[in-house]
């Protein structure tokens, strides 16, 4: 009779999944894609970011054949409702101890008694700004000589250790503790604590930020003066801003949009849209708006934050001079999309 996991010692855990690692496999990002969207679901507003860590998210790296997730939370401990419904869905909690004092969290999926299946997930559960991993990603990412290096390394080590999943972790531990602190110099604060404020200076100083969101000054000025100004903080460093104008019915309309280009596709954008999308439904507001181009990956954007497809604006971008290009696509109908919001919650928990 086969024991369950559960009941398994680590020497037998360790036995049934041994350490392998595999060529590079472009599938691999195409599972994370997946479980992406149906962990936004399962975490729900708690989840402030979910990325792709680990080595299988580093082109050309061999690697156990195990997705690692990383989501950092906006929780101080770990809610228990969140963690039955992902029990729920296939999730194995790997934590052990009194998991609910712990800031960090592993969940694994794929696990069998019968050994691995196909598709092999980690999911690190983080609190904000606590996934230094990522660091170690980008900077194995932007330095190939050293992902070779480790790449060696591991494969080393996966013969020396293969039935000692610890004594594997440990063995490499140094080269990765080493290569964080180098991506943390080279990169931060890309991972740091994030935070959203209300901005209370001088608009007109967010001028080089505000143009990256709306190419004309003059529109600009239009709609700053009267509107609320949030931004994204990390690690203390603005790296994004929002500008939103209540309307007088029961709307609002964010007016202006921009991440600076080295900050973008970290979530700062999704990040500043939530806490906005709150701070109106706090005010009773029931629809949120925005205006964009017609460019596939804008409206793509909106789109995965909950906005759909409103009315257009015919020949908007006309009046602008010089024309607005994006993407090389010279840009003429403004798309307005609309985002209805939950009125009965003033703030995200």
């Amino acid at each position: 009779m086969i024991k369950p996991l559960k009941e398994m010692s680590l020497e037998e855990l360790w036995e049934l999944f041994p350490i392998y690692l595999e060529e590079y496999n472009f599938q691999w990002k195409k599972w994370f894609l997946k479980e992406q969207k149906s962990l936004w679901k399962l975490l729900g507003n708690h989840a402030l970011t979910i990325r792709h860590g680990g080595s299988t998210a580093v082109e050309g790296l061999v690697a156990k054949p195990t997705v690692d997730i990383f989501a950092e939370m906006d929780w101080e401990y770990p809610e228990e409702a969140v963690i039955q419904r992902l029990e729920h869905n296939g999730w194995i909690l790997m934590t052990g101890g009194d998991w609910r004092a712990s800031s960090r969290l592993l969940l694994g999926k794929g696990y069998t008694e019968h050994g691995f299946e196909e598709k092999v997930f980690h999911l690190h559960l983080r609190k904000n700004g606590d996934c230094p991993e990522l660091y170690f990603r980008d900077y194995l990412r932007k330095h190939g000589e050293t992902a070779a290096e480790y790449g060696k390394l591991k494969e080393k080590l996966s013969r020396e250790y293969r039935h000692d999943r610890d004594g594997y972790t440990e063995a490499k531990g140094s080269f990765v503790k080493t290569y964080t602190e180098k991506g943390r110099k080279e990169f931060a604060p890309r991972y740091g604590y994030g935070s959203i404020e209300e901005y209370r200076g001088n608009k007109k100083e967010l001028m080089p930020l505000l143009l990256l969101g709306d190419e004309q000054e003059s529109m600009i000025h239009r709609y700053l003066e009267q509107g609320n100004v949030f931004v994204c903080l990390l690690d203390g460093k603005l790296v994004a801003e929002c500008v939103v104008v209540d309307g007088e019915d029961s709307s609002s309309e964010i007016k202006n949009l921009a991440v600076f280009p080295e900050f973008q596709r970290l979530g700062c954008g999704k990040r500043l849209l939530n806490h906005v999308a709150d701070q109106c439904a706090g005010k009773g507001k029931e629809w949120l708006y925005v205006g964009t181009g017609e460019t596939r990956e804008t409206l793509s954007f909106y789109e995965s934050c909950g906005f759909v497809y409103s009315h257009r604006l015919k020949d908007f971008f006309l009046q602008y001079d010089p024309p607005v290009v994006d993407r090389g696509i010279l840009l003429r109908d403004m798309i307005m999309l609309k985002k209805r919001l939950n009125i009965s919650k003033n703030k995200r928990k």
